[in-house]
Order: structure tokens, then sequence, then C-alpha cells
């Protein structure tokens, strides 16, 4: 069913207020809800304290251990890459935290306009193809970095890190996005989250050496906010 915060974001355009950067402070459990409850006070919804505390406890998951179960879910996965099938009740726990946090997102101040970084895998043959102006459409949420030199650790601290990694520079971040710190367990990471809903343009793309972080090459994309798409918002059974 419904719920109230749900049929209040379809029916207006929320109205993001100013923004919002990094925190070096922790905050409580109970400041964290209360801060989810003003940024949607301010975008003119009001929301219960359990609601808040639901998408208090979901971007908290996001930022730990819930992160590939919410990108699964909206992905739209039924099984892992490596071919094992994923458990309908986890699928169901990270669909859940996703549309908690879109909807959060639909509110919350967005990061500063800046660039934001995020590093990945063996995955160059799948963006190598792109042609500068092509979009691209991530379909599920994921985590940024303010820091290039954080977002480029994470193209080898997998062990198949090296030749096929990207690194992807989003410039002046974007309108679907916050910072991560006031919710996330390590905010030596900057981390900022992006939602699912983002159109990226690829302005520029080029391969870069850092011997410092990779063997082999980096395929370096340079991108730009261009818009908002849509995700799935039920598990694919």
């Amino acid at each position: 069913m419904e719920t109230k915060v749900e049929k209040e974001l379809a029916e207006k355009v929320v109205g993001k207020v100013g923004t919002r950067g990094h925190i070096d402070e922790y905050l409580t459990e109970t400041a964290r809800k209360e801060l989810i409850i003003e940024d949607f006070k301010k975008a003119g919804i009001d929301i219960s304290s359990e609601e808040a505390g639901e998408i208090r406890n979901s971007l908290e998951w996001f930022s730990g251990s819930g992160y590939k179960w919410t990108r699964y879910a909206q992905h739209g996965m039924v099984t892992r890459p490596g071919g094992s099938v994923l458990k309908l009740v986890d699928l169901e726990d990270g669909m859940k935290a996703a549309n908690n946090i879109e909807k959060y997102l639909g509110v919350a101040p967005r990061f500063p306009q800046q660039p934001v970084y995020r590093g990945m895998t063996e995955v160059a043959d799948k963006f190598e193809k792109m042609k500068v102006g092509d979009i691209w459409e991530p379909k599920a949420l994921s985590s940024w970095s303010s820091d290039e030199m954080v977002a480029k650790d994470f193209l080898v601290s997998r062990k198949e890190g090296g030749p096929g990694s990207v690194l992807i520079e989003l410039m002046e971040g974007s309108d679907q996005s916050t910072s991560l710190t006031y919710f996330a367990g390590k905010r030596n990471e900057v981390e900022v989250i992006l939602s699912g809903k983002n159109r990226l343009e690829l302005v520029k793309k080029e391969w870069i050496q850092d011997e410092r972080y990779v063997e082999g090459k980096i395929l370096k994309l340079t991108m730009k906010y261009e818009g908002t798409g849509s995700v799935l918002t039920k598990v694919v059974k």
C-alpha cells in the first residue's frame, strides 16, 4: 500500500532546499532521524518518526553490508555475477531499502557542485564502446567520493583489480545526490550517494595510467549530469 510520503512525492514536484557538504563529527541515531524529518519538512512533506527511522536504517545499511543488495534488487538480478541464485528475501530487503533511499534523495539537499568520483574494476569493456554524447543510466543507487584518491583506491581494493578498471569523474556532481557522511560509519571516504535515476552524459573518454593504484591502463570517463530517468521499485521474480 502506498504510504503518505510516497503519495505526496508522487503528487508534487519536490523542491530541494540548498546544498549540504560533508560532516566530520558523529551524529547520534536520534540526530540522524531528526535530520531526515527536517529535510522532508523543508520540502513541504511531513513524515513520522517511524518512517524517518526506516530511511535512516536504510542509509546506514547501504553504507555497509546492504550496498550490494540494493543494487542487485534495482538491477532486477536473480543470480549473482558468478551464477548462484539470489535469495528472494534478501532482494526484497534490498528493494525496500532502495525505495526508502530514493524517496529521501528526492528531498535531501544535494551535494555541492563539485566533481565526485567512482572507481570500478573489471568493467572497462562495458564502457569502452561509449562515445562522447552518449547517455549512461546507472539504474541503481551508487557510491561516489568527493576525493579522487579514495575512488582510485577502489580500483585495487579487490582481488580482480588491474587492467579493466574504470574511473568516472562526474563534473559538478548531480542534483540527485547527497553526502552520506551523516549516516556512514567511515566518514574518511567522504562518500556521496547518487540516485539510480541519474542520467549522465559522457563528455570525455581517455586511457590513463597511475601505477600508484593499478598496473596497466585505467579507462577514465568524464561525465555530466543530464537529468533523471526511472528505476525498478519491485523485485523481479
